[in-house]
């Protein structure tokens, strides 16, 4: 088993709302990016959340479920102006 951790961090403004370890074997990153969009999707609009799962070339499509990766191992998904979720690796 790996030593390292995701660590799942919910942001509310500049206010840390929301932490969690998970071990980095127990998810790749597709499956991580879904768990932040999962997390994110609570502070949307059920319309909201239908335009941001449309293709990106769709009309009416909305980007505010779509992630970024900074290339650092951090993938960070922005929703609205307040919340944000973010998921890093740590060692343990």
């Amino acid at each position: 088993m790996c030593d390292n951790a995701w660590v799942i961090t919910g942001l509310k403004s500049t206010e840390s709302v929301y932490k969690h370890r998970i071990p980095v074997d127990s998810l790749s990153e597709a499956e991580v990016v879904l768990l932040l969009q999962r997390l994110a999707s609570r502070h949307l609009t059920p319309d909201e959340v239908v335009s941001s799962s449309l293709r990106e070339d769709t009309p009416g499509y909305t980007p505010l479920l779509k992630p970024t990766d900074d290339r650092g191992g951090k993938y960070i998904l922005r929703v609205g102006t307040d919340h944000c979720y973010t998921a890093t690796i740590e060692g343990v």
